[in-house]
């Protein structure tokens, strides 16, 4: 049987820097799955319908027309736009299919505005307002590949069960080979663990939600 090559991907560092147990049974050995919650659930119809608001001028569903002011303020920006944006590179950081083999890196875009050499990132949020940027910084970074003309960006994260409020930096495109520094040292140390075989328990405040139920850390039945 053919190894599937190494990728990563915020989410795949989030879960091993938080636990590397965790990120072993659900990504190498794949006997647990992290299930589809209904909190989960929810945020996939909102981004969907969101989607469909800001690329398509399709009406907010009746139980959504809350986040209407909020979404419907940043389908009105002027530029290019594009909307769930699929983007990977591979390991010499050269745009390639988001399903490619040889794909190293995945990112996908919420919405994208882009006007002249700037461009907006946002990320729509259905959850508890949360500091740090580091999963945008990576997006656009990766973005950056595909649209080397782009010199400004706006990183933003639009709280929708928040009033839509925003939370933003900004970083120009001279700062991108520090964001791909910052996370190499992750998948390094990644890279390192499968190679050893290495994955430690790490107890922490999710252990009662975690699904792999070989960890002595697991609290779902205490």
């Amino acid at each position: 049987m053919i190894s599937k090559p190494f990728a990563w991907s915020y989410s795949v560092l989030d879960m091993y820097n938080t636990c590397p147990k965790k990120y072993y049974h659900i990504k190498v050995a794949k006997d647990a799955k992290d299930s589809d919650s209904a909190f989960s659930g929810e945020g996939k119809k909102i981004h969907d319908a969101v989607y469909k608001r800001v690329t398509e001028g399709i009406p907010l569903p009746l139980p959504m027309r809350p986040f209407e002011k909020t979404v419907g303020t940043y389908a009105m920006l002027p530029g290019e736009k594009h909307g769930e944006l699929r983007l990977a590179l591979n390991e010499k950081l050269e745009p390639v299919d988001f399903f490619d083999r040889d794909a190293w890196v995945r990112a996908v875009v919420d919405y994208l505005v882009v006007d002249d050499d700037k461009a907006l990132i946002v990320d729509w949020k259905t959850g508890k307002i949360k500091d740090g940027f580091e999963q945008l910084k990576l997006t656009a970074a990766v973005l950056s590949r595909y649209m080397p003309e782009i010199n400004k960006f706006t990183l933003a994260y639009v709280w929708l069960k928040q009033g839509g409020k925003a939370t933003s930096i900004k970083m120009e495109k001279k700062h991108m080979k520090e964001v791909w520094i910052d996370n190499y040292a992750s998948v390094k140390e990644i890279k390192h663990a499968l190679k050893t075989t290495t994955f430690p328990a790490n107890e922490n405040p999710l252990c009662r939600w975690c699904p792999v139920m070989q960890c002595p850390h697991n609290a779902k039945d205490s």
